[in-house]
């Protein structure tokens, strides 16, 4: 975000959005729907009858247009502008420590660290940078931190070598205040897995095929590395997904092929997988479960009609302003970042200047696609552990409305460049009165929008919406998900954990698990019990969602009560629709428990451990084998919700979306609906 485009303006109140009146400029968001044909019908009736030419009419439409642009530009500033995320440094301001690395501190950090790993007996350079990011400070001194406070600005790096066919994992921090390595250790032996998946070690995969003879022979049964052009290797597009083989030193993938068309997942190259080793680029084992017989991609040709176009706009300009990564709205204000591990990253999260939460993102990513009848997995992946969602970002486009305020977000590569992805995410506000923050991320054949929605009265919320392509594969003679003539689909679940760090009112807060029952009351009617009690300890704070109660979690203000009432001061979590993944070992096993609430750690940020590729004995289930006392502490919940897809008819060739979500929501924190103005007997 850049820190010099800060807009002020002023806050819509309730009436102007509730207003009636279909005049421009009564309310804080205008939609109108335009269309084309009527675009003639608006020249004044007059000029019309003094029989101007055709001419002479588009010259005016142009006009028209044209000023209307014009105005647009100055009116709502935000409407076509771009914000870099990593640009909030300028001459003579402190960054704020949670600030992510600038493109140009990047550089910095791989000069600098370069430079290091060449003057090391024996040289270490030439490796690969699975991870280049900011090493936050302590939570601690993020709260002590104020703007007449310069920092050293840290990077924390992850740097792959590989001699003698081993991968060697180390931790490099890095000073760019001072431009020195302050620390650097090789951590393989250490860690129980390996860093995140590098798009270097994978980009040469179907070469590495090539060379395997085993592969080159299933292949040719499928009809490929013959002469004939349209069963050529170059038809092929190979993909990797990351392997559960828990392993420190070889790092391996699962590449499946696909034939190129216009949607490769169509055309999958079936019952043919090979596990590779990106360190050596040599196949370790190939699984070949057999020719499937020859199958045809159905086109759908439909003459739907095509809507007039939908403009959105603001002449007001937004509601909202931005300060660096800061960005307030009605009464909220939060920090904003884009993670290349966890994605959307809020901090400091205050509402009416009280505080609500320190940190929140999606810390793990679960994607698992079934056979529905052998009851066995197909595949499984822990995105962000295996690769980082920065991997998969794309630009939001057209997801997000015209009038909507795009961001500019910048990584590091592996081979120690920047990757920019120009509307990596984007802010805009509805006429309903909500703040949306939007990222989309493309993982493979699916495609998951990320939403967290800002409320006037306190609460937020979190939806994740999928849709894409399912995972194909020819029916046999049994009875499976057919969506299509010989085709069927795997079942796939979609599971997302968040880590929440909800702080209310200060980093001393209770877990209270509240349960509501129905009941039949004395005289034989129906009432709703309520019983809840407190959470002492990390054990028995692991919990599953009974769909037969109502059931929701309070963080309590310790010693805080409310003025009105004296009820005491909380913030919930209101779960969403919940399922449980098909799998929930290994890796995945904390998955198996929909709520986890941990003691605070600067160090444990990701439920299945730092490096949970390849990992194991790590995360939420070998941290709650030792219990500590989380009563009147400083907490974090971790949640998993998500979606399974039992395939029909209508997910071809496309899987329509699916949405999970939950909500954040004051209890007892106000003394009234804070989002109503004014209320009068």
């Amino acid at each position: 975000m850049n820190v010099q485009q800060v807009h002020e303006v002023e806050l819509v109140e309730d009436n102007e959005c509730n207003d009636s009146d279909d005049s421009e400029g009564t309310g804080p968001l205008i939609n109108k729907t335009v269309p084309y044909k009527d675009a003639t019908s608006r020249l004044d009736s007059k000029i019309v009858r003094t029989g101007l030419t055709i001419f002479n009419v588009a010259i005016f439409i142009g006009t028209v247009f044209l000023c209307f642009n014009i105005f647009m530009q100055r009116k709502s500033p935000l409407t076509s502008g771009i914000l870099n995320t990593t640009s909030s440094i300028t001459s003579g301001q402190n960054p704020h420590p949670l600030d992510p690395l600038t493109a140009g501190e990047i550089g910095v950090a791989v000069s600098v660290l370069n430079t290091y790993t060449s003057n090391q007996t024996p040289a270490l350079s030439g490796g690969l940078y699975s991870l280049v990011t900011i090493l936050e400070p302590t939570k601690a001194s993020v709260l002590q931190w104020n703007t007449s406070v310069s920092i050293n600005r840290k990077a924390l790096v992850v740097y792959l070598t590989k001699p003698f066919g081993t991968t060697h994992t180390y931790e490099a921090t890095v000073s760019i205040t001072d431009q020195q390595v302050i620390d650097f250790k090789n951590i393989t032996s250490t860690i129980k897995g390996q860093a995140p998946i590098t798009s270097t070690e994978t980009q040469d995969l179907l070469n590495v095929l090539k060379q395997n003879p085993a592969w080159t022979n299933a292949i040719a049964l499928r009809g490929y590395g013959t002469q004939t052009p349209l069963t050529s290797f170059s038809e092929l597009s190979c993909f990797p997904r990351g392997s559960s083989k828990t392993n420190n030193t070889d790092r391996l993938v699962w590449v499946e092929c696909y034939h190129s068309s216009s949607n490769v997942w169509l055309t999958p190259v079936e019952g043919l997988s090979a596990l590779v080793d990106i360190c050596n680029n040599k196949v370790i084992q190939v699984i070949d479960d057999g020719v499937s017989p020859s199958r045809t991609v159905r086109s759908i040709n439909r003459n739907r009609p095509v809507f007039s176009e939908v403009l959105s706009y603001q002449p007001g300009g937004p509601s909202f302003t931005i300060s660096g990564h800061f960005v307030q709205w009605d009464g909220w204000k939060f920090h904003l970042k884009q993670d290349f591990k966890a994605g959307l990253v809020l901090s400091l999260v205050t509402f009416f200047d009280r505080n609500v939460m320190y940190q929140a993102y999606l810390s793990e990513l679960i994607t698992q696609h079934t056979d529905p009848y052998l009851g066995k997995m197909h595949r499984e992946g822990l995105e962000i552990a295996e690769f980082g969602l920065g991997t998969f970002m794309v630009d939001v486009g057209s997801s997000c409305p015209s009038h909507a305020h795009k961001m500019t977000v910048e990584f590091a590569t592996s081979n120690g460049g920047t990757r920019s992805v120009v509307g990596g995410a984007c802010i805009f506000e509805t006429y309903n009165g909500l703040l949306i923050l939007r990222a989309k991320y493309s993982i493979r054949s699916f495609d998951y929008t990320f939403d967290i929605e800002f409320e006037r009265g306190g609460s937020i919320n979190y939806k994740v919406a999928v849709d894409g392509t399912g995972v194909i594969f020819t029916t046999h003679d049994r009875e499976q998900f057919i969506v299509s003539a010989n085709t069927s689909l795997y079942q796939s679940d979609h599971f997302f954990t968040f880590y929440l760090d909800i702080d209310v009112e200060s980093d001393h807060n209770n877990a209270f698990m509240v349960k509501r029952r129905e009941e039949v009351s004395k005289n034989g009617g129906t009432v709703f019990s309520k019983s809840g009690q407190y959470i002492h300890d990390t054990g028995a704070a692991k919990r599953n969602i009974d769909p037969s109660i109502i059931e929701f979690w309070a963080f309590v203000k310790v010693g805080a009560f409310n003025t009105a009432t004296g009820n005491n001061v909380c913030y919930e979590l209101q779960p969403g629709p919940h399922r449980h993944p098909f799998v929930t070992a290994g890796r995945t096993e904390y998955a198996g428990h929909h709520i986890w609430v941990t003691e605070f750690n600067d160090n444990k940020k990701f439920p299945a451990g730092s490096y949970a590729n390849q990992g194991h004995g790590d995360g939420l289930v070998e941290w709650a084998k030792t219990p500590s006392n989380i009563y009147k502490s400083d907490i974090v919940a971790w949640y998993t919700m998500g979606v399974t897809n039992y395939p029909r008819q209508e997910d071809y060739p496309y899987v329509k979306k699916m949405v999970s979500e939950f909500k954040i929501v004051p209890y007892n924190f106000f003394e009234d609906n804070v989002s109503v103005n004014t209320y009068n007997k």
